[in-house]
């Protein structure tokens, strides 16, 4: 754990649900010690006749050299101890295998279980266990991996292996897609893997990126399998579909003051769902400023809460029509001294 993520305290816990024994901790996120990510792994526990109580871990490690773990392995499974569906998109936030300095960016953001992993740079390696591959395509179908990422300008290319980031050590080369010249935004990447129609059972994934430049290549947003009757012949970079502009594109909204949109709201320590803003104005105005907001969203509901005083707060509430989602509330607080 300490040689592919930041090193910092992890909180565990023990507990029984079902016979099945769990050990939980969280994971540092965010390149720093106090933004955590809660995770669970399976674990035995056994009661010898010393009354010692051992704690293993379901699966015993041994490496190249001999060495011998025992402890709970650092997987991105949390709960789904028999390897997660494949055919689920995935945040690449659940990564549990870092080297060469990316990490996990923390978005606090409550309507979306999103966490990009960013610093990505030459050799930077990101790796995922266990996916259960048991479930193959019907007849005529063939499997294909979607990889979402964020460009950053920089030529590059990446590589997926299975199992291992390493052939040497038993990793298999999925694919590999080379580009250059790619506009910011969300992107596409489409990998056509036929090896998998014929694997069964869990196995691990890892993306190897690679590149000239020493700068930043990337956001890594995310990914997902899928079936398909006409996969691509070779690794390309896909039009985003109807799928990914519902799921992976965000609403967003913009909220102005006198009809000037107001940016950088500082986000609550006490709640993810609660954004703050001063907005000073001229000394000892008495006018009270009229706040908007507009939506790219129909389905974004907006209500506005206008100040009472020339030194009075504005509230706007945003909310998701159709969900349970929590209510988004952006204060403005203005001062006239």
């Amino acid at each position: 754990m300490i040689e592919t993520n930041p090193s910092h305290n992890t909180h565990g816990g023990l507990f029984e649900v079902d016979g099945q024994w769990y050990i939980t901790y969280h994971r540092s996120i965010n390149n720093d010690g106090y933004s955590r990510q809660a995770t669970a792994e399976p674990v035995n526990v056994e009661v010898n006749e010393a009354g010692e109580v051992i704690i293993t871990g379901t699966r015993i490690i041994e490496d190249e050299y001999g060495n011998v773990y025992t402890g709970a392995e650092v997987t991105s499974q949390g709960f789904e101890i028999n390897g997660l569906n494949p055919y689920k998109y995935h945040s690449a936030g659940i990564t549990c295998f870092l080297l060469g300095g990316p990490y996990v960016k923390a978005t606090y953001d409550t309507w979306r279980d999103e966490a990009p992993v960013v610093n990505i740079r030459n050799n930077s390696i990101v790796g995922f266990k266990y996916f259960n591959f048991s479930d193959q395509p019907e007849e005529g179908k063939s499997n294909q991996l979607e990889v979402y990422i964020t460009p950053k300008g920089i030529d590059g290319t990446i590589e997926v292996m299975l199992d291992s980031p390493w052939e040497k050590r038993g990793g298999v080369k999925l694919g590999s897609l080379s580009f250059s010249d790619l506009e910011s935004g969300l992107t596409k990447l489409v990998f056509p893997v036929p090896v998998l129609d014929e694997v069964e059972g869990k196995h691990a994934l890892y993306f190897i990126f690679k590149s000239d430049s020493t700068d930043e290549i990337c956001d890594f947003n995310g990914f997902k399998f899928s079936r398909t009757e006409t996969p691509a012949g070779e690794a390309l970079i896909a039009d985003l579909d109807e799928w990914d502009r519902e799921n992976l594109i965000p609403e967003s909204w913009t909220i102005y003051v006198d009809g000037k949109p107001v940016e950088d709201f500082v986000l609550s320590d006490y709640d993810y769902n609660v954004f703050h803003y001063s907005y000073q104005l001229p000394a000892g105005s008495t006018t009270i400023p009229q706040v908007s907001a507009e939506s790219d969203s129909e389905s974004i509901e907006i209500d506005i809460q206008q100040a009472d005083t020339s030194e009075g707060t504005a509230i706007v509430s945003i909310s998701k029509a159709g969900t349970d989602y929590p209510v988004k509330k952006y204060l403005i607080k203005f001062s006239n001294n």
